[in-house]
């Protein structure tokens, strides 16, 4: 080796360590402005669709008059809030800012006289249609009608009102609140289709048939052309609660109740001891005369059922 040759070749090595060092520290810093440049648009991204979210809530403001323009001075209040935070951030100065704050006010004033415009309309509508109805005879057809309900074979009769809209069948919903409301309900209908009748006012009246039959209760009373003073008749017959038969006193025979029941004599049969039930229903047109009143039976007494003349319901 010559003198020398190795301190040469050690300073040659330290230099090129030297530039390795310094292109590292300059990619390093390169990718850290990269990273903050980029964590930067990301926070400006964020931002911008903040500030159109915040703009969108201004637009599609819901509810009605003061509830709105609450909504709408809220949604405003708030996307200014945030521009004017952002401001920097989004690159906006004083002058547009300023611009941003007068053209939302312009445009809450319009709405606002926009409102009171449409509320002035519609009261002026609702005026001139109040008007044109006081100066004009209301139709027939919104009157109420009129009618008179009663019902065949039995005394019950009614004067009601009712709407030209109504089915005509409200007439039999009518009739069962009557008899409920009387404390004697309707048992049981003699047919499963139920007729009415209608007796139109004399004018209106076809003489050879006057008493009209429905039995299509679905249909309304303008559809039947239906006038004032018009009787609907209940055609189908009924039994009442009251009218149900009455059973055996062997029927349900309690010892315990110590029912009091009349007994008669059945002189057609020629036997006694014929409960008042059997007396009326399977004796009826027999000669009956009072053989045991308000006895207490110890047991379940009646010959009619013993004899086997018995028709009603009973303990056999």
């Amino acid at each position: 080796l010559q003198p020398g040759q190795g301190n040469e070749d050690g300073a040659d090595g330290d230099g090129d360590h030297q530039v390795d060092n310094h292109e590292h520290k300059q990619q390093d810093a390169a990718a850290e402005e990269a990273e903050e440049e980029e964590e930067q648009e990301g926070a400006d991204n964020a931002s911008v669709h903040k500030m159109q979210e915040l703009f969108t809530n201004i637009v599609f403001v819901e509810g009605n008059d003061d509830q709105y323009f609450a909504s709408l001075q809220h949604a405003m209040t708030m996307f200014v809030q945030f521009i004017q935070s952002k401001a920097q951030e989004l690159g906006i100065d004083e002058a547009t800012l300023n611009e941003t704050q007068s053209i939302l006010s312009t445009f809450d004033a319009e709405m606002q006289l926009t409102q009171k415009r449409l509320q002035r309309s519609c009261k002026l509508l609702c005026d001139s249609y109040e008007q044109y109805m006081k100066s004009i005879t209301p139709s027939p057809f919104l009157l109420p009608l009129a009618i008179n309900i009663r019902i065949r074979g039995r005394p019950q009769f009614w004067d009601l009102k009712l709407n030209a809209t109504d089915r005509i069948g409200i007439v039999v919903d009518i009739v069962k609140q009557k008899f409920l409301g009387l404390g004697d309900p309707i048992e049981s209908w003699t047919s499963n289709v139920i007729e009415l009748g209608l007796l139109r006012p004399l004018n209106d009246r076809d003489p050879n048939e006057p008493m009209e039959t429905v039995s299509n209760l679905e249909q309304c009373m303008n559809e039947l052309n239906i006038r004032q003073g018009t009787q609907i008749h209940v055609l189908t017959a009924f039994r009442l609660q009251s009218e149900k038969p009455r059973p055996c006193f062997t029927y349900d025979y309690d010892k315990d109740e110590a029912r009091k029941c009349d007994y008669y004599r059945c002189k057609t049969c020629g036997f006694n001891w014929v409960c008042a039930p059997c007396s009326t229903q399977c004796h009826a047109g027999h000669e009956l005369v009072p053989f045991m009143m308000n006895h207490v039976p110890s047991y379940a007494c009646c010959y009619c059922v013993k004899k086997k003349k018995c028709k009603i319901l009973n303990n056999k």
